[in-house]
């Protein structure tokens, strides 16, 4: 009987990856329904459960960040912005953080701080940045810190989506 559960985990997860790796191959209705598993897989399940599945789960991890840095999900629906509030959730809790290790967020924590210099950010992605800040996460901050000119410059112009009077 566990050997049917890790062999459909492993099924499920292998799956997940592949179409998250080749997003404009599979012609998805909802995107929403395949974030949702992404969100429960990579975030939801408990420590214990990750960690018995590393294997899959850090390539699983890998695939969703390189789609999400290479834009490959669709903005139109708020796919875009679900799988940067996941990503976002998981780099803020530092038990899943130090289970995924720094280095396979690290591509991801460098990105963050460029999503300032854009005309809109999400209120999620700014508590994150906030969190990663309080945490004295180094890689961000690094990031932070190269880009910080231009960063004060567009506060003045960035709007925060989903947070009334957010300045």
């Amino acid at each position: 009987l566990i050997d049917t559960q890790i062999e459909r985990f492993t099924t499920l997860f292998k799956y997940l990856e592949e179409v998250v790796s080749n997003l404009s191959a599979h012609s998805l209705q909802n995107h929403h329904a395949l974030i949702k598993a992404l969100r429960i897989s990579l975030f939801e399940n408990d420590i214990k459960f990750l960690q018995l599945h590393k294997d899959l789960m850090l390539p699983l991890l890998n695939s969703t960040i390189d789609a999400f840095l290479r834009n490959n999900f669709p903005t139109k629906n708020n796919s875009e912005i679900e799988v940067l509030t996941l990503i976002c959730d998981i780099v803020q809790t530092p038990p899943l953080r130090q289970h995924y290790g720094e280095d396979t967020l690290f591509r991801f924590l460098e990105y963050l701080p460029q999503l300032l210099l854009k005309p809109s950010v999400q209120v999620a992605t700014v508590i994150a940045m906030s969190t990663l800040a309080k945490q004295k996460n180094s890689t961000f901050l690094r990031a932070l810190e190269s880009k910080i000119e231009a960063v004060i410059e567009n506060l003045q112009k960035i709007q925060v989506s989903g947070a009334p009077n957010a300045f």
